[in-house]
């Protein structure tokens, strides 16, 4: 089998996308497929090149090994202003549909393959997909477009001409997308809920866990934590709408207000962060996107490691990737979200989650881990407990079967 995979960012640019797809084409190659890549030249979060390596310039055609072929495609240079990020995904999406349709002259697909978001990806696979005759498969990390209403409106406030003209293309994109989702010919989701929320709507879905993101090869070597004056939180991720981490920040407040000390850090960039910066007091302090490689720093300085989700239905849903690493962590969790990603929580036994949305309870929750800090020893078991379940998963096996079925059935 022959597998053409589109991407919007690719290594050496790092995160969730990056590190999902090359997992995919790992897996494929390794059961002895082989794929080629579409992808533009790495320029993600800056709008700048981020490479002088000749297999990162626009139009290289690089043979990664031998099964595996990487094409570039092309992007424009951009700011964080929206125009200008909407002209490089236009270019972006043009380009790569012309690459892929120069890199099936070389090898035809046998199946398109890409994981959304960037919700722009799956339009230029799907477009590909159909104008090769071939089937197209959508690894749907998140609830889109069922998302679409809650992220138009998560700003808040008198709504301006600028935030009217995001809404009005946000609902226009999200009614094509999901014209893109219900013509797949598989989706990928990383929950059972999901995938069985699609199915009922006449989708072929199937559950890929996010578990596959982490390597379970040896547990967390974090110092126990130690008695602190005031109890250490650590969030890492997106500052962004879905998120709602103002409530986290009112949750600090409430549990100082009762006496209990509590300082929270956030570790990262997004939409919302000038909205948090203007509602945090001293207690909560701000840090700026880190790599990888310096989060196990974080964690030595935090007593519990925060997972918070805004209380939109759709994100009951799906099961984000931070919260398998939170559980990895060697730290207590403390989670505000709902739905599939709470009970998972549950059953591994290294964290609480309260209601999404709610200051009041996860201030609680704080209160009662400063008073009983004994909760907070979790050791090893959450590691443990993630690599129990990727052995039932087997998230491999499901993945590579999946396309090949999907292959077979055109």
């Amino acid at each position: 089998m022959h597998v053409l995979f589109v991407a919007q960012q690719w290594a050496p640019e790092k995160g969730v996308p990056q590190r999902r797809g090359r997992w995919m084409v790992d897996q494929l190659t390794n059961a002895g497929h082989t794929v080629s890549i579409v992808a533009p030249p790495p320029h993600y979060p800056t709008g700048t090149l981020l490479s002088t390596a000749r297999e990162d310039q626009a139009g290289a055609v690089t043979r990664l090994g031998p099964r595996e072929v990487l094409y570039r495609a092309q992007f424009r240079p951009h700011t964080q202003a929206i125009p200008s990020r909407i002209v490089d995904q236009a270019t972006v999406s043009g380009t790569s549909v012309r690459t892929a349709l120069r890199s099936a002259r070389d090898r035809r697909p046998d199946v398109v393959i890409a994981t959304a978001p960037p919700l722009p990806t799956a339009f230029t696979a799907y477009t590909v997909a159909k104008r090769l005759g071939v089937p197209f498969v959508l690894d749907l990390r998140d609830a889109w477009p069922e998302l679409v209403d809650y992220v138009a409106s998560a700003d808040g406030g008198e709504p301006s001409l600028a935030r009217r003209a995001f809404a009005t293309a946000l609902h226009a994109a999200g009614r094509a997308f999901g014209t893109v989702v219900a013509h797949a010919d598989l989706v990928l989701t990383t929950s059972r809920w999901h995938a069985r929320q699609l199915a009922e709507r006449g989708i072929n879905a199937r559950p890929l866990t996010n578990l596959l993101l982490l390597d379970l090869q040896s547990a967390p070597m974090l110092p126990a934590t130690e008695p602190h004056s005031e109890l250490r939180v650590l969030y890492t991720g997106t500052l962004g709408r879905a998120q709602g981490l103002e409530n986290a920040i009112e949750a600090v407040r409430l549990a100082k207000n009762a006496g209990t000390d509590v300082h929270l850090r956030l570790v990262g960039t997004g939409a919302h962060e000038q909205r948090l910066r203007a509602v945090a007091s001293d207690d909560v302090e701000f840090t700026r996107r880190v790599d990888r490689s310096e989060i196990p720093a974080h964690l030595a300085w935090c007593d519990t490691v925060l997972v918070h989700l805004k209380d939109w239905p759709p994100l009951t849903t799906t099961i984000p990737s931070k919260l398998f690493e939170a559980i990895n962590s060697g730290r207590f969790v403390s989670a505000a979200l709902a739905g599939e990603g709470a009970q998972l929580l549950e059953r591994s036994g290294v964290g609480q989650a309260v209601a999404p949305m709610d200051a009041q309870a996860l201030a609680d929750l704080w209160i009662s881990l400063a008073s009983s800090p004994s909760r907070l020893d979790v050791g090893n078991t959450g590691h443990t407990f993630l690599t129990e379940e990727l052995a039932q998963e087997q998230p491999s096996a499901t993945f590579v079967t999946a396309l090949e079925e999907c292959a077979r059935a055109r």
